[in-house]
């Protein structure tokens, strides 16, 4: 389930910011994962999966109830935002270390811990779009 997938990668950037004691990476990736997770409950109540019968199905077991709920536009924006604002701020931070020394090994990872969640979090909403014109 890519919900599922977009959640365990968040709570890896938690690990990785806090492993860091990078306070305001851990708040962006748990802005991701606690935003996800409110998208993913939203949908789960909303049962908007019934609507598409065999296919809302597949959709639900394969993708997740993220991806098929109406609700939550706000809550999937935010997520990715937090994200990308979590990936630029420790890309940031290693580019301005010289890459011969090894304190910069550690923000290179934070920074590639929080491309997953973006590149799921996008994609999940190009699938939402696309429920949205099989209405």
């Amino acid at each position: 389930m890519l919900d599922a997938a977009i959640l365990l990668f968040a709570l890896r950037a938690v690990r990785r910011a806090g492993a860091l004691r990078w306070w305001s990476g851990v708040g962006l990736a748990l802005g991701t994962l606690g935003l996800w997770a409110a998208v993913a409950v939203a949908g789960w109540h909303e049962h908007a999966a019934e609507r598409f019968t065999l296919v809302g199905a597949f959709i639900l077991m394969f993708l997740g109830p993220a991806s098929i709920g109406t609700g939550g536009a706000a809550g999937r924006a935010f997520a990715t935002t937090c994200a990308i604002a979590g990936f630029v701020l420790a890309h940031r931070r290693h580019a301005r270390i010289p890459p011969m020394l090894d304190a910069s090994v550690p923000w290179g990872d934070a920074a590639i811990a929080f491309l997953p969640p973006i590149i799921l979090t996008l994609g999940q909403q190009i699938i939402f779009l696309l429920t949205r014109l099989m209405d």
